[in-house]
């Protein structure tokens, strides 16, 4: 619609005495008249009669003509807009707003908010109608309409009153820098708020103030933890929902209440329930419906549920292996695989199968979940003696170190395991202390170097080379006379083979894990070993030629001494035994005289730290002893030795006490373990470390004193959606309730708080709301300040002085910013913020003025870039060409 031609009193007088005449005139002026507020009655009788509908329904509408606002004018106005589609009187009421005078009953319900707001600002209106639309603003549920009402100087006290204590932080900001807010008012609602929000303040007075009729302070009652019961229930059924999920929230709202929010139709309040820590199993029923995913990922579900679950279809493994409650009968189900059908099913899903050993691998890792089944605090005998079928040694592990199973069995399935001695799981056997001294005996006998070293020596005359993994070279040399033999049709007789090897380690006199021996030099230059060798293997292989023989002899020189590369490199189950504490002192002292190699100058202990290390933690070992171990590892020049150390939660204190002294990994490595001594976490607290700060804040053991320190250090950036320690100290359990619960409302506050800043920041027309910005704003909200064009130039001029460089920065590239303040720039501290002036604009001229000035800057790069830019005079370019640096 086109704008309303002006009109005025004195254009009415040639109507007044002839009003028929009006009827005559161009529509435009007739619309012009029937909306101006002096048009007499007597115009207006005649302009109601017109044949344009705008013009009648205008004049018919026109106070002076229809009377003032009464209920009978409002069914006057209803009569019209049932005549006709509301649409369309809806938006020619919206357009008339902007020029004319329009009622504020004159719109339906519908018309949005945002079509009234400019009523506000026509001048046309009168103040009564003005007021009005104010009123009817102030109940809309979002954000710019109210904020238009809170910050109108011509809204009435009643209505601020209504807006004061509203849950939005600009509105209330509004308000209180309205010129018509009585300051009282403000008083009444901060005072409110802060004894609402105070957990020191007694129930009563919190009951009370559940009653108040602002948002915002019966907000801060349902934030509050020392609230009753009684006060929880009646703001659980808060008509608010902002009030109603903070109730949801509090660590303290009792189950009744959290039964009734768990009816609640919003599926965030449902949620919030779900994962509230007094949420009992009928409430957690209640929810499962439309809760399970969230159920799923609670911890200690009740059984009811995890049996409700298991009914219904749910098959997740990890989640009923890792819920201590999971009943017996659910584990039995989870124990029942059919290993045949799973190896038909797997090869099914395949039409080139692997290598036998990878495809045994898959399998073995399909069941790997029946290791967590045998480890399980709810599973039975039965259960374990089910699981032994299985050809898993981690399933069978689990078996052994269950204390349900029998005594003898123990025996029978840890000796089953130590015979097929795979190296892992011979590990873990012998580090775990209740491992009867009979197969750590086992273990310790099987694991002498002679002992280890037939055991490689069978496995590799037995393994089959098309389907067993080669573990070192010994096993290439293997395949090579394989290859050899294949064509003359001879096989290996294993023991025959075996002997004759063995006899050549034997005679390298291995004893310890320290040996290098060199059977083929021996080979080369003892002559008599030379002549035994040949005529031995001419008598094994006499069909074989002199040359064929000669490659098989070569090989099998090499094959002893890399098994004895592979024996002595392999300690890690020696050592895991020699950090047993219930392994007998005389077989501890065997093993590490085997495991001690020489000293050497350079790199003192550094051949044998892991067996030093086992040492140090056995606490059979003497003290005096285990502290020497540690001192002895901490002399290396291995980074990974303090480490290891550090994060050790059986480290004594006054190592760790020492690793705080030394710069380096080591020291921050203290910051994630559990056992810590509290004075050596509160150092690394401060420590300047971003990610030391950060294990401090996730270590389970750090006191909460400690946890709460961390989080008032200011917030730092961070990249790729890392967690910031806050976020940390939050997820920590060892932080209570009520902690993490005061925490996340002040992290809430402090959201409130920029969100509200950057809205404010784009409020050019609102000098408070600047002034908030200019005052308390953070650096996002100056930053949109400092780039809007709409800014008023006295704050770009304050925002060209604020200490953050980034601001300045910003700042000076606004066009509105006056020459003289971007020359005041030209000697800012900051070197990036005078690069930024010095530096070409896309779309804006850089001034000479600025440019004389930074040519003559004390840093080159800012001169170069002063040459560079393309707006920079030739006569100031002549003078630059001159300049002492080569790079300008």
């Amino acid at each position: 619609m086109q704008p309303l031609q002006p009109v005025s009193a004195a254009d009415l007088q040639a109507f007044l005495d002839t009003p028929e005449q009006l009827l005559q005139q161009p529509t435009e002026l007739q619309l012009a008249v029937a909306n101006y507020i002096e048009t007499p009655r007597s115009l207006l009788e005649v302009l109601v009669n017109s044949t344009d509908s705008q013009v009648s329904q205008a004049a018919s509408l026109h106070v002076n003509y229809a009377g003032e606002i009464t209920d009978n004018w409002q069914k006057a106005v209803d009569a019209i807009l049932q005549q006709q589609e509301l649409g369309q009187n809806d938006r020619l009421a919206v357009e008339l707003l902007k020029l004319g005078t329009v009622p504020p009953c004159f719109f339906s319900e519908w018309v949005p908010a945002e079509k009234l707001i400019p009523g506000l600002r026509n001048p046309h209106i009168p103040l009564k109608y003005r007021l009005q639309l104010l009123e009817r603003l102030a109940q809309e549920p979002t954000l710019e309409p109210r904020l238009q009402v809170a910050e109108s100087p011509e809204t009435p006290l009643a209505v601020l009153e209504q807006l004061a204590g509203d849950l939005e932080l600009p509105i209330r900001l509004a308000v209180k820098f309205n010129p018509s807010c009585p300051p009282s008012l403000i008083e009444l609602v901060e005072g409110q708020y802060t004894v609402a929000s105070d957990w020191n303040t007694d129930a009563e007075q919190l009951a009370m103030l559940a009653q108040s009729r602002w948002a915002w302070i019966r907000l801060a009652v349902a934030q509050n933890p020392c609230a009753t019961a009684e006060t929880f229930m009646q703001l659980a059924g808060d008509s608010v929902y902002k009030i109603q999920l903070a109730v949801a929230k509090n660590p303290e709202t009792p189950a009744p209440v959290l039964a009734v929010l768990a009816q609640h139709q919003n599926q965030t309040i449902q949620a919030t329930v779900t994962e509230h820590l007094n949420a009992t199993e009928e409430i957690l029923h209640q929810l499962f419906t439309t809760q399970q995913q969230l159920l799923k990922r609670r911890e200690n579900l009740p059984t009811s549920i995890l049996e409700r679950l298991f009914n219904e279809g749910v098959r997740d493994n990890y989640l009923f292996l890792r819920q201590p409650h999971t009943p017996t009968w659910i584990l039995a189900e989870l124990a029942n695989v059919d290993l045949e059908a799973l190896i038909v099913a797997k090869r099914a899903k395949h039409t080139h199968l692997p290598l036998p050993e990878v495809f045994e691998k898959w399998i073995r890792d399909d069941i790997r979940f029946l290791v967590d089944v045998a480890k399980h605090p709810q599973v039975s005998v039965e259960i374990l003696e089910h699981l032994i079928q299985y050809p898993h040694p981690y399933i069978k592990l689990a078996i052994a170190q269950n204390s349900l199973i029998d005594p003898a069995k123990k025996i029978e399935l840890l000796e089953e395991l130590v015979k097929a001695g795979e190296r892992d799981v011979l590990k873990l056997i012998a580090a775990d202390a209740q491992t009867p001294v009979a197969i750590l005996e086992q273990i310790v006998e099987q694991e002498s170097p002679q002992n280890k070293f037939r055991f490689k020596l069978r496995r590799l005359l037995t393994r089959n080379p098309e389907a067993d993994n080669r573990e070192s070279v010994a096993d290439f040399c293997m395949d090579a006379i394989r290859k050899i033999l294949t064509p003359y049709q001879i096989s290996i007789d294993v023991e025959e083979w075996f002997n004759l090897i063995e006899s050549y380690q034997w005679t390298t006199l291995l004893e310890n894990y320290t040996y290098v021996g060199d059977l083929k030099g021996r080979y080369r230059q003892d002559k008599s070993f030379y002549e035994q060798v040949n005529e031995e293997w001419k008598q094994f292989l006499p069909t074989i030629s002199e040359s064929e023989r000669q490659k098989i002899i070569t090989n099998i020189l090499e094959i002893p001494d890399t098994l004895v590369d592979v024996v002595k490199d392999d300690r890690t189950v020696a050592v895991a035994l020699v950090g047993n504490p219930s392994l007998p002192v005389p077989l501890r002292e065997k093993l590490q005289k085997q495991l001690t190699r020489p000293l050497e100058k350079l790199n003192s202990y550094e051949n044998d730290c892991d067996m030093r290390m086992a040492l140090a933690y056995n606490l059979q070992v003497p003290e005096a002893e285990r502290k020497e171990y540690f001192q002895q590892l901490l002399s290396t020049n291995w980074n990974d030795i303090p480490e290891t150390i550090a994060r050790n939660p059986n480290t004594p204190p006054e190592i760790i006490n020492q690793l705080m002294t030394r710069p380096g990994v080591g020291r921050q490595a203290v910051s994630r373990n559990p056992h810590a001594p509290a004075s050596a976490l509160a150092e690394l607290a401060q420590d300047t470390n971003n990610a030391t700060r950060n294990w401090v804040a996730e270590n389970p053991g750090t006191p909460i004193n400690i946890l709460l320190q961390l989080v008032k250090q200011p917030l730092e950036k961070t990249n790729n959606n890392v967690a910031n320690i806050r976020e940390n100290v939050i997820k920590n359990p060892h932080l209570p309730a009520r902690e993490r619960h005061r925490i996340l409302l002040a992290m809430e506050e402090e959201q409130e708080i920029t969100e509200a800043h950057q809205l404010m920041a784009r409020r050019a027309d609102s000098p408070y709301a600047l002034a908030q910005v200019l005052e308390k704003g953070d650096r996002n909200a100056k930053i949109t300040a400092a780039r809007s064009h709409k800014t008023p130039i006295q704050v770009l001029q304050q925002l060209a002085k604020d200490a953050d460089e980034t601001v300045r920065s910003v700042v000076a590239e606004n066009a509105n910013l006056p020459l003289s303040n971007l020359l005041e720039l030209t000697q800012d501290s900051s070197l990036n913020v005078r690069a930024g002036l010095a530096r070409k604009r896309l779309h804006k001229q850089t001034s000479v003025e600025v440019l004389q000035r930074l040519a003559n800057d004390e840093s080159a790069q800012i001169r170069a870039q002063v040459a560079a830019n393309t707006d920079t005079p030739e006569e100031l370019l002549r003078n630059l060409a001159n300049d002492s640096n080569k790079e300008v």
